[in-house]
């Protein structure tokens, strides 16, 4: 990396200098216009490098790198692959137009497609639990005590046994419909008979959303959600903990290992908050941000001039008149 020495840093504070200012707005018209001087700082290469260069003197770097990493997060290829695979599942089972529609309220289709867009391994756990109960009230004794069932007997004597006791005790529950749904050979065997109640849509629906929470994708998802929490957030790994509210930071590290793609967005507030409250006034301020319109200006004239809008407008004003006479004085002074 290239180290600015002292001439070429007047350089391009000299450039800062030399926009016109007949093509900038008056003060009164800068007060008036907002602009997100916070995305522009990080959305804007020569102005990310600068301003990280700021927060590096205050040891919070750190801060720009986590939005950096968390938006690199976002856009991994297994989130992706969760979003395709979601939708897929909620089109086939859940929309009011599927042909194997799986039976539940409005609000709880509705609460499931809201999370569409930022999947989690547990966004379908509201419909597995309304399938697994429609299964218990609906099938599950019916299908103990069918000719289909008996076929198990045989191959899986004490199963068989200690679920047919429970029937008759009355005391079917979820217990042991788990332990078929566990069992692949009964779980087929199951299956076969709510072909014939034409009712296996439900069955599907429950392995196909566990096909959804072992995506081998999501590994990478909570893999790399893992990495960022211990480098930046998690008190006991984190070298300088982004600071966030604890209960926030309590749940997080819980909670990793459900990452979706929303998991690190109340993080990213309060960093946001942190960075918008303090560091960007505060590097407005400062000599590094006349290094920053200079280093537009060196760009290209006209885009540093689009910049200029709202309060980066007005820290340019703030900067300009002092410097101007510094520079001026500098140059008098300087020998021929």
């Amino acid at each position: 990396m290239m180290v600015m020495t002292t001439n070429m840093y007047r350089s391009i504070l000299a450039k800062a200098l030399t926009l016109p200012m007949d093509q900038l707005a008056n003060v009164a018209l800068a007060h008036k216009i907002h602009r997100d001087t916070l995305l522009l700082l990080l959305h804007d290469k020569i102005a990310h490098r600068i301003f990280k260069k700021f927060l590096a003197s205050r040891m919070k770097d750190h801060f720009v790198v986590f939005v950096d990493e968390v938006d690199e997060f976002i856009n991994l290829p297994g989130i992706e692959f969760m979003q395709h695979t979601a939708k897929k599942l909620f089109k086939k089972y859940l929309s009011e137009h599927a042909k194997l529609q799986v039976d539940m309220s409005t609000k709880m289709r509705q609460d499931i497609q809201a999370k569409l867009n930022t999947p989690s391994i547990d966004m379908f756990k509201s419909a597995i639990v309304k399938v697994k109960t429609g299964l218990l009230q609906d099938s599950l004794v019916r299908y103990l005590k069918s000719p289909i069932h008996s076929e198990m007997k045989q191959e899986f004597p004490d199963l068989v046994r200690n679920l047919m006791s429970a029937v008759d005790k009355g005391k079917v529950d979820l217990p042991q419909l788990e332990s078929i749904l566990s069992n692949p050979t009964y779980l087929t065997n199951f299956r076969k008979y709510l072909k014939t109640q034409h009712a296996a849509e439900n069955l599907i629906f429950l392995e196909e959303v566990e096909e959804f929470r072992r995506l081998p994708s999501y590994e990478i998802v909570v893999r790399s959600a893992k990495k960022i929490l211990d480098k930046y957030i998690n008190i006991n790994t984190a070298r300088s903990p982004i600071p966030i509210a604890a209960h926030l930071h309590d749940d997080m590290v819980e909670n990793v290992d459900k990452a979706g793609k929303r998991y690190f967005s109340d993080a990213i507030q309060d960093v946001v908050s942190i960075l918008r409250t303090t560091e960007v006034h505060d590097f407005l301020e400062s000599p590094l941000f006349m290094q920053l319109i200079g280093s537009w200006v060196v760009l290209d004239e006209t885009y540093a001039i689009r910049q200029l809008i709202g309060e980066v407008e007005l820290a340019y004003f703030k900067h300009v008149v002092p410097l101007t006479k510094s520079v001026r004085q500098g140059q008098s002074g300087a020998p021929s």
